[in-house]
């Protein structure tokens, strides 16, 4: 996403706009087999990006701003991560292999 030289315009990449393609529910049709909608959760995920990109772009004057523009973020991120990758370890550390291969012991 980039400015454009007017302040209240925002240009979004090509690909960012085509992604949303993929998202579509190709086994609805809508309106006599005009339009297809989006996965209900896509939906929601694209409704609460827009309502962030929207509330990050005039935070002086709205009161909620998007959690990516918040400073803490940032310092929080980092331990919050480490965290969710040490049990990630320690889970695959715990997890018991569903198969095993056959180990000749005569070698």
């Amino acid at each position: 996403m980039n400015r454009c030289e007017n302040k209240d315009v925002l240009e979004l990449s090509l690909s960012d706009v085509n992604s949303i393609y993929d998202d579509i529910d190709e086994s609805v049709e809508l309106h006599n087999k005009d339009y297809n909608p989006l996965k209900y959760n896509k939906y929601i995920k694209y409704k609460m990006s827009a309502l962030n990109l929207i509330d990050a772009y005039k935070s002086e004057q709205n009161q909620k701003t998007a959690l990516t523009n918040i400073k803490w973020y940032a310092k929080i991120k980092d331990y919050f991560f480490i965290k969710f990758y040490k049990n990630q370890v320690e889970l695959k550390e715990k997890m018991v292999p569903k198969f095993f291969y056959p180990i000749n012991k005569s070698l």
